[in-house]
């Protein structure tokens, strides 16, 4: 049976920015459920679980991250924004993504343009 649980806090990312959702297991007593997709949708947190029977209402839940999945995809999203600057660095694309966050891309400038001060002298 799937079941979709609504929560008010939760450890798992919800499909969104180009980046897949989280999947892992949610848990309480005697229940617990495979989590397969997590969206937000107007505002409220939307687990969608696989389990034998759904959980009690009201219920408190512990969740379990597929920890190896998140991690993945970490990577890869991180990968793409080094792959998409680059490109941009290099003339193949007209534009940055947007929105940049953090200093990380402000890093980023100051070593590339380090490194063509180094390529020019």
């Amino acid at each position: 049976n799937r079941w979709r649980l609504i929560l008010d806090k939760t450890v798992f990312y919800p499909m969104g920015g180009g980046q897949p959702t989280d999947q892992g297991e949610l848990a309480s007593g005697n229940w617990n459920g495979k989590v397969y997709q997590v969206m937000i949708r107007d505002g409220e947190i939307n687990h969608y679980v696989e389990s034998s029977e759904s959980p009690e209402i009201n219920s408190m839940v512990h969740g379990t991250l597929n920890w190896d999945r998140r991690y993945k995809n970490m990577k890869m999203h991180s990968a793409g924004h080094v792959v998409d600057f680059a490109m941009y660095l290099l003339g193949y694309s007209p534009n940055q993504l947007t929105p940049l966050k953090g200093d990380l891309i402000g890093n980023i400038n100051n070593l590339v343009n380090t490194y063509r001060v180094h390529l020019i002298n």
